[in-house]
């Protein structure tokens, strides 16, 4: 075929190609969310370390905007100096003036520090929603509970929203997933998709 001449042809030494994958189905700005948050499941094997994580991620990161600190994947089970889920007062320790809230692995509970407590004005007398649970003393919210923390997190901007779709794209490239189908309504539904 005369075309064929003319293409450009590449030693691959021996390396496999192939065309790159397409995701029918995903959530990729929540997927690119959850890569710049605390990733707490790659520093849960103690207490005291995922704190130290916190506390660098804390560091090298800008929260002057007013952002909160989140993360995800922490698992008290996997602690091997204590046998209890993290706090609020371990969180106040690192870092009490900023808000802190992290959710445990299984989504279904998060621990927030008292400046999130504060903003939610949150206190003893919070009457937990059906279908959820708060232990206001560690900071703890469960299930349905985790909605009245959740709904002060401040809205991401425009150039926020970029990131974490690049992060999220940067990463599905690494898996040789070059297009995707992304439903993201659900992320943000007060943000109008237009954005």
């Amino acid at each position: 075929i005369p075309e064929l001449n003319d293409c450009e042809k590449v030693d691959l030494h021996g390396h496999f190609v192939c065309a790159g994958f397409n995701d029918s189905h995903m959530h990729l700005l929540n997927f690119g969310q959850s890569l710049i948050m605390a990733k707490l499941n790659e520093n849960t094997s103690s207490l005291q370390g995922m704190m130290e994580y916190l506390s660098d991620f804390i560091k090298e990161h800008d929260f002057s905007n007013g952002a909160w600190v989140r993360g995800r994947g922490w698992n008290q089970d996997y602690f091997e100096d204590v046998r209890r889920m993290p706090n609020r007062h371990d969180l106040d320790a690192v870092f009490r003036d900023l808000p802190i809230m992290l959710t445990r692995a299984c989504g279904h509970c998060c621990v927030v520090n008292s400046k999130v407590l504060e903003i939610a004005k949150i206190d003893k007398d919070t009457i937990a929603p059906l279908g959820g649970a708060i232990d206001f003393e560690n900071g703890l919210f469960y299930d349905n509970a985790i909605d009245l923390v959740d709904q002060f997190i401040p809205l991401p901007d425009k150039d926020e929203l970029k990131k974490m779709i690049e992060a999220g794209s940067r990463a599905l490239n690494t898996y040789g997933i070059t297009s995707c189908q992304s439903d993201d309504y659900c992320v943000y539904r007060e943000i109008p998709f237009e954005v």
